[in-house]
């Protein structure tokens, strides 16, 4: 497992993540996260859809959107979920 050095740099700035912390934080994503097949049809899979890059993998984890490669499980990038389309506690 590998992180780029623009997913550090995102991980810092968009999940505020500590270092150290990093490459755990994407582990977890990897164990339990979901995968875009695993998502329910609707608003946050359809926004993943029209971004995805077919090169490589998603997983969703808490309110992020981890982009790896499909082999050897670097992390390229992460994005945080926008509001409007997490789902909502009841």
């Amino acid at each position: 497992m590998r992180l780029s050095h623009h997913s550090k740099l995102r991980l810092t700035e968009r999940a505020n993540i500590k270092k150290q912390n990093q490459k755990q934080f994407f582990r977890e994503a990897l164990n339990k996260g979901k995968s875009y097949g695993e998502l329910p049809d609707g608003k946050l899979k359809n926004y993943i859809m029209e971004r995805e890059n077919w090169n490589s993998k998603i997983k969703v984890y808490k309110e992020y959107i981890f982009i790896h490669s499909r082999g050897n499980k670097t992390l390229y990038t992460i994005y945080k979920i926008p509001n409007e389309l997490l789902e909502k506690e009841e």
